[in-house]
């Protein structure tokens, strides 16, 4: 009998220990993205050049990525070492997480080693310009009469012009060329906020924002809404794919009674599944700064931006009295 109830304990405990174990598991965080540090290079044949990418969450569980290349037998890539073999020639570089087979993209241009180099140098400015819908100039140094292609991301966004102004975050370039010359590269500027609203003032194209921005009394909570784009539609709504964050400014007092209310309608579609409800913050402040005039939320997951919804349930001391939004921005 002794020996049964010491097996009966060897086996409870084995199956504690066990349970005990898979709690103590530290949860996988998937990853939500890859970006690498350069979206377009040139290079001289038989030159190499190092890319380096960065896995997003930083804290992402599995962070192997693997390289690839659209053209190997003019253009190599390994472990992000990129090497041109022959030119004149044209690649795409692509680097792929193994989690969730995310992608991003460095488009490669060959030298044609029998043209000359361009004479002088070409830069942006300003060259700390952060915000869509500053105006970017490229500034070529040498003789040559050139022509200029400006890129976000890698991808063509204007031609033509030694001006060009972004309408999305991402980073830019400007290639200028010339008739028997190689082409040459500025240094990338890299825009990374949108204010899309600033007292009663809208900066993406296409459509309006409806806006209640007086708290008004609807069946207990208090609200300020924003409907972004002309009659609720979608497709003129701002694209936000590339942004991370979104913080709204606004005067007056936030003082959440139980059950607050912060709500961001996206995507494509917009239906009640598609908003993100961060009814959680009930009872902190901490996505407020500190005199709770500003809120900042996550909208990784948000494609298109539809509508924004800011409320207070009520309950005990629960209050949303906002005279005014200020701005509404969003950032990578």
């Amino acid at each position: 009998m002794a020996k049964k109830i010491s097996v009966i304990l060897l086996t409870l405990f084995v199956v504690f220990a066990v349970i005990g174990c898979k709690e103590d598991t530290p949860k996988a965080v998937a990853v939500t993205g890859v970006t690498l540090d350069e979206t377009s290079i040139i290079l001289d044949q038989g030159e190499s050049k190092t890319l380096t990418a960065t896995v997003a969450p930083n804290n992402a569980t599995n962070k192997v990525v693997t390289w690839t290349s659209s053209d190997p037998s003019k253009v190599t890539v390994t472990e992000g070492i990129v090497t041109a073999v022959v030119g004149p020639a044209t690649a795409t570089i692509t680097v792929t997480t193994e989690d969730g087979s995310k992608t991003a993209t460095c488009s490669v241009t060959v030298n044609n080693p029998d043209d000359l180099p361009l004479s002088g140098t070409i830069n942006i400015s300003p060259s700390d310009a952060t915000l869509v819908g500053t105006e970017l100039t490229a500034n070529y140094t040498g003789s040559e009469t050139v022509t200029y292609q400006w890129k976000k991301d890698g991808s063509v966004v204007g031609t033509n012009s030694n001006k060009y102004t972004p309408t999305a975050v991402g980073n830019y370039i400007v290639t200028v060329s010339a008739s028997g010359y190689n082409p040459k590269n500025s240094p990338a500027v890299n825009i990374t906020t949108w204010v899309l609203y600033k007292d009663n003032a809208f900066t993406f194209s296409g459509g309006g924002i409806i806006a209640n921005t007086t708290p008004v009394d609807d069946a207990g909570p208090n609200k300020v809404e924003f409907t972004f784009g002309a009659d609720s539609g979608t497709d003129d709504c701002p694209v936000i794919t590339e942004c991370s964050s979104l913080t709204i400014k606004f005067t007056g007092v936030v003082n959440w009674g139980w059950g607050p209310q912060f709500q961001i309608g996206g995507n494509s579609i917009m239906n009640e599944s598609s908003w993100k409800d961060v009814s959680e913050w009930s009872g902190n402040f901490d996505k407020f700064n500190a005199d709770r005039t500003a809120l900042t939320v996550d909208i990784t997951e948000i494609v298109q931006l539809k509508k924004i919804f800011l409320a207070s349930n009520g309950g005990d001391g629960g209050d949303l009295t906002v005279s005014k939004i200020l701005e509404i921005i969003v950032s990578k």
